[in-house]
C-alpha cells in the first residue's frame, strides 16, 4: 500500500498495478486498498438489494389480505433484521480489530459495539429516510438506540456478535476466511433487508414504479457505511490507539 508524503497510508491507491487479481470479499488481507473495498461490495450490494426487492413482493402478495396491517407487520421485520445486522457488523468489526491488535479484547469489543450501533443505525434508518423523501414520501424517523426495549435487544445481538468475532479469531484460517465470505454477504443482505422494511414500515410505496431508484439510492445508502464500519473504522482506531498507548 502506498504511503502519502506526509509518510501516513494512502487507502485509496494501489501499491502495485498488478495487484488486481479477483475480489477478495471474505476476511480482508488488508493489503487492498478502500477503493478496492468498495469495488468488492458494490457488486454483492446491488445484487441483495434486487434479492431483498423479490422478497418483498412476495411479503407483499402474502400478507395482502391483512389490509390496515401491512406496516406493523413490516415493522417488525425491520426490528429483526436491524439486531441481524447488527450481529454480523459487530462480527466484522471485531475481528478486523484483533486481526491488526490483540492487545487488549475489551477495547476491541467496546469500540467495534459502538462502531456497529452507530452505523447500522446510518444505513438502516437515517439514510432510508433521506431515500423516502427522495421518493417524496414523508417518514417519522425511528432511531431505534433511543427506544430502551430496542436498546436492550441492539446490545445483546452486538455482544453475540463480538462472542462470534472473537471465536473466529481463534479458528483455523482456511475455515475462518471461509465463513469470513458468509459473514461479508449476511452483513450486506440484512442491511438491505432493514433498509427496504424501514421504509415500508413508515409508508406505502409502489416500489416496482420505484424500483431502479430505490436499488441506487439504497445500494450507495448501504454500501458506504458497511464498508466504513468493517474495514475503515477498526483499522484507524488501532492505528491512533497504539499512538495514544491504549493497546
Amino acid at each position: 500500500m502506498n504511503y502519502n508524503r506526509r509518510g501516513g497510508r494512502n487507502y485509496f491507491v494501489r501499491k502495485d498495478s498488478r495487484y488486481s487479481g479477483a475480489c477478495n470479499v471474505s476476511g480482508h488481507s488488508h493489503g487492498d486498498t478502500i477503493a478496492d473495498e468498495l469495488y468488492c461490495h458494490i457488486p454483492v450490494t446491488i445484487i441483495s438489494m434486487c434479492l431483498s426487492l423479490i422478497i418483498m413482493v412476495f411479503i407483499c402478495e402474502i400478507f395482502s389480505i391483512y389490509a390496515g396491517f401491512e406496516k406493523l407487520v413490516y415493522g417488525k421485520f425491520f426490528h429483526i433484521c436491524h439486531y441481524t445486522h447488527i450481529l454480523f457488523a459487530s462480527m466484522g468489526s471485531i475481528a478486523t480489530f484483533l486481526r491488526f491488535s490483540r492487545s487488549s479484547y475489551l477495547w476491541g469489543a467496546v469500540t467495534s459495539l459502538i462502531n456497529s450501533m452507530l452505523f447500522c443505525s446510518l444505513s438502516d434508518i437515517v439514510l432510508p429516510s433521506f431515500v423516502s423523501k427522495i421518493l417524496g414520501k414523508s417518514i417519522n424517523m425511528h432511531i431505534c438506540l433511543f427506544n430502551s426495549q430496542d436498546l436492550f435487544n441492539i446490545l445483546v445481538f452486538g455482544f453475540l456478535g463480538i462472542i462470534c468475532g472473537v471465536c473466529m479469531s481463534f479458528g483455523e484460517k482456511r475455515q475462518s476466511s471461509s465463513l469470513c465470505k458468509k459473514i461479508h454477504a449476511g452483513h450486506i443482505w440484512m442491511s438491505c433487508l432493514a433498509a427496504l422494511f424501514y421504509i415500508f414500515s413508515q409508508n406505502s410505496v409502489q416500489f416496482i414504479d420505484f424500483a431502479g431508484t430505490i436499488v441506487i439510492a439504497l445500494s450507495c445508502a448501504v454500501v458506504v457505511p458497511c464498508v466504513l464500519s468493517d474495514v475503515l473504522v477498526p483499522i484507524v482506531l488501532v492505528k491512533h490507539m497504539k499512538k495514544w498507548k491504549l493497546l
